[in-house]
């Protein structure tokens, strides 16, 4: 919707300012191997697994560094981030808002990428919420 002007705020969480070189850079080589193997790879987070596919990955390392192409977003953008995702540095978002003139950052302190600790979790719904009813 924001690339129609039809939105009229967003909200990213944990997200990435240059996906080439996260999609590229941040999977070891016995991923990438398994990727080759068998169509995907699989990443674990605590408890949690997701499977990626070879679809979702290449086509993910094409978008490359969103900066320059979000600048056409005028409505207010809220990024949310943990300050100890280990997948996408919390430098992200800062740098993604600060290519946009209505975008504000919230850390949220401890929180891992997939805000998985229940404490998180709530911090994320009540920035999001927050921010929504704005």
């Amino acid at each position: 919707q924001a690339r129609y002007g039809s939105a009229k705020s967003i909200i990213g969480i944990s997200g990435v300012v240059n996906q080439e070189d996260m999609t590229r850079n941040k999977f070891s080589k016995n991923q990438l191997k398994e990727l080759e193997k068998n169509g995907f790879f699989t990443l674990k987070d605590g408890a949690k697994k997701w499977k990626i596919s070879g679809k979702y990955f290449y086509d993910r390392a094409w978008y490359g560094d969103i900066r320059q192409s979000i600048k056409s977003i005028t409505c207010p953008v809220l990024a949310i981030h943990g300050t100890e995702d280990n997948d996408v540095p919390a430098e992200n978002s800062a740098l993604m808002m600060g290519a946009l003139e209505n975008g504000r950052v919230v850390l949220v302190k401890g929180a891992n990428h997939s805000f998985s600790n229940p404490k998180h979790s709530k911090e994320l719904i009540d920035a999001a919420v927050s921010w929504l009813a704005k």
